[in-house]
């Protein structure tokens, strides 16, 4: 059904977050996300500092995907994201 859709702006979460992308609890969640996400403009990611210490089997996508990313982690530790090239903001 959401295929059928388009959408200006996507502001989602993750269960979980690894340097090499997203990634959720269940492999529902992750078909919806996909799907979303192809038929997004625009991506933002928001996520606390939690779900970096989280792992889960299905990833959704690249961190490189979102426009911008938005988290309560430290400097010291958004330090290794920013390197990478990620937009990601703790302010």
């Amino acid at each position: 059904m959401l295929e059928h859709f388009r959408f200006d702006l996507m502001i989602c979460g993750a269960a979980g977050v690894r340097p090499d992308g997203t990634y959720e609890r269940s492999r529902e969640t992750m078909e919806v996300k996909k799907i979303a996400m192809a038929r997004s403009e625009k991506k933002i990611l928001l996520v606390d500092s939690t779900k970096f210490k989280n792992n889960f089997l299905y990833r959704v996508s690249d961190l490189k995907d979102y426009d911008a990313i938005f988290t309560d982690l430290t400097d010291e530790e958004l330090a290794p994201y920013k390197e990478k090239g990620f937009n990601i903001f703790n302010k």
